[in-house]
């Protein structure tokens, strides 16, 4: 399965990314500031990022520009994992996703109620896109 890097502060989501993705065979490595991991994706090998949207200490668009301009790390998926409910979030949701795709995030995941079948398919969705896409190079995928 698949080794994955999270840039998440909260908990509770950390909680349900190990719910959802953990049964499923996938290892999970876990920082909360982008600083931490730049420094892990330029030593390890990791086969998806998931970020979380707001992060308090760091800027999820400073390091998603770091990780597209890097040669190395760009073509690794990024997923932007949201569990936001406020009305502010709500509000600016669709804002930050036009924002995300325009940078490259591969896949952006909204769940106001947790659902870990559905994040583990859409992972692995994004996972099996993402590894037809490399030895397919030619091919039409949509990510």
């Amino acid at each position: 399965m698949a080794r994955i890097l999270v840039l998440q502060e909260m908990e509770q989501n950390i909680s349900n990314l190990k719910e959802a993705l953990l049964p499923r065979g996938h290892e999970l490595v876990f920082v909360r500031h982008e600083l931490k991991a730049l420094q892990r994706l330029q030593h390890e090998h990791f086969d998806l990022i998931v970020c979380a949207v707001y992060l308090q200490e760091s800027d999820v668009f400073d390091f998603t520009k770091a990780l597209k301009h890097h040669p190395t790390l760009k073509n690794i998926p990024l997923v932007f994992y949201c569990s936001a409910v406020s009305s502010f979030a709500r509000s600016v949701r669709g804002g930050l996703k036009i924002a995300a795709e325009t940078m490259g995030v591969d896949l952006y995941l909204t769940m106001e109620k947790f659902d870990p079948e559905l994040m583990a398919r859409q992972i692995e969705t994004c996972l099996k896109n993402k590894q037809e896409y490399v030895h397919h190079p030619g091919a039409q995928t949509v990510l």
